[in-house]
């Protein structure tokens, strides 16, 4: 029995060359409204149009794009593929308009910087600092999160640069990665908490207490369980799960609970006198952190000004960590 043979994606330049705006037009009212006279009604055009319009890019592509049936169409692998680089395409388009008014203005433009926890406290807010007193009328938009929402949103192009890790098993073709520094972890409860009070403290007499706890896959919790588990002691049986320092922060004012975060992170408000670190070291350290960028994006003038400030202040940051050593281990 023959096996059928599967079409051929047609080349790069061929698509480039017969592939038309309208065409993504139509996909983008296509993931809006699964009817494709809707979809035309939405863009001017009559549903025989829309249809020749589909079958054309059906055609360059090579793929089918949809399913059709009584109800409508719904979209095939491929087609939900296109789908998303249309909203890519045009929320690109979106950015350049954008971009051309804050010039016209005198503006620099505007970026929107992930963050994940670790380097806010230092490196995301000196370079916030510096670019605002170089460049006052640069629109910065900082969204701080765990690294699988900000890839995610990434990719989505919903964020220009994400400072923070590639999770584990996350589809990277698309994605560059460049280290900017690493970060040991602490814990930290209350001012004044009964544990600080102890002298020598040991991981399993913390776990009387209920933690605060990054819920999976972030890396934090992966290194807080493998933590308890190479010093084979139970982890707590109380938890409460959250990526918000606010939360971390308030329930921690309020009760005897303990938490996990990075040094930085901790140092910063242990100095503002709302928290305490306990003297018992998490050993290890999270994965490094650096600049996740798109590889297909080249990026805007704004987005250059604030990559080049983050590389530069992660390496004086990374000079400063070679000097103080490694991270402590902690006591059963």
């Amino acid at each position: 029995m023959s096996i059928p043979s599967v079409p051929s994606i047609p080349s790069s330049a061929s698509i480039r060359k017969r592939l038309r705006m309208r065409h993504l037009q139509l996909m983008l009212a296509l993931s809006e409204s699964p009817s494709l006279r809707q979809a035309a009604e939405g863009l001017a055009l009559t549903q025989p149009a829309a249809t020749k319009s589909l079958q054309e890019l059906e055609d360059v592509l090579g793929v089918s794009l949809f399913t059709r049936h009584a109800r409508g169409l719904d979209p095939t692998v491929s087609g939900k593929a296109v789908m998303r680089y249309a909203r890519v395409v045009f929320a690109d388009m979106d950015e350049l308009r954008e971009e051309l008014v804050a010039i016209q203005a005198g503006d620099v433009g505007k970026v929107r910087v992930g963050a994940v926890m670790a380097p806010a406290p230092d490196l995301l807010t000196h370079v916030i600092v510096k670019l605002k007193q170089a460049h006052p009328r640069l629109h910065i938009i900082v969204q701080i999160d765990t690294s699988d929402v900000l890839v995610h949103a990434l990719q989505q192009d919903q964020i220009d640069i994400v400072l923070g890790r590639i999770p584990d098993g996350w589809p990277s073709e698309e994605l560059s990665f460049e280290t900017l520094g690493e970060e040991a972890l602490s814990i930290v409860t209350r001012v004044g908490h009964p544990a600080a009070e102890r002298g020598k403290l040991k991981l399993a007499a913390l776990t009387e207490y209920a933690w605060i706890i990054q819920p999976h896959p972030s890396p934090m919790r992966q290194i807080i369980d493998q933590t308890f588990r190479e010093n084979r002691v139970p982890p707590p049986v109380s938890t409460v799960e959250t990526s918000s320092i606010l939360t971390t922060l308030s329930v921690l004012r309020e009760s005897d609970m303990l938490a996990v975060l990075p040094t930085s992170v901790a140092r910063y408000y242990e100095d503002l006198k709302m928290i305490a670190t306990l003297p018992v070291a998490l050993h290890g350290r999270l994965a490094p952190y650096g600049l996740v960028l798109r590889k297909s994006r080249p990026p805007t003038p704004a987005m250059q000004l604030v990559i080049d400030m983050l590389r530069a202040g992660g390496a004086a940051a990374t000079g400063g960590m070679e000097a103080k050593g490694g991270a402590a281990t902690v006591k059963p």
